[in-house]
């Protein structure tokens, strides 16, 4: 329990007046603690909340770590290959030509090596090959 220094003291730091009686001030003092733990109560929620999300954070990033992993020779190759296919059309054609082809050679060996190591056959758009 406060003084009564101590609680004039913290009435005038809330800027009560000292005309207003003490069970007043004692009164407002009452109030603000009474804030001061529902602001606790709150910070101790939002703290929980937020482990939560980052725990939620931390399954997203490792699902979308696995993802990549799965579709790891498409992503390897399709950004590589996409650029040959750029430099093609901007009339690199004898340059170019033969080195897409080899890279596209790449990406079907990796797939299909990939495709094993999943016990997943591949089949083609077109149907098996």
């Amino acid at each position: 329990m406060s003084t009564q220094p101590e609680a004039l003291r913290h009435a005038e730091w809330l800027g009560l007046s000292l005309a207003i009686g003490a069970q007043e001030a004692a009164d407002e003092l009452r109030r603000l603690h009474e804030v001061e733990v529902a602001y606790g109560v709150m910070m101790k929620q939002a703290e929980s909340r937020i482990a939560e999300l980052r725990e939620m954070v931390d399954a997203l990033n490792a699902d979308r770590d696995r993802l990549m992993e799965l579709n790891d020779p498409a992503v390897t190759y399709c950004h590589r290959f996409a650029i040959l296919m750029e430099c093609v059309m901007l009339g690199g054609v004898d340059k170019y030509w033969d080195e897409m082809g080899t890279l596209l050679d790449e990406y079907h060996k990796a797939r299909d090596a990939w495709m094993t190591a999943h016990g997943q056959p591949y089949v083609s758009g077109f149907g098996k090959d």
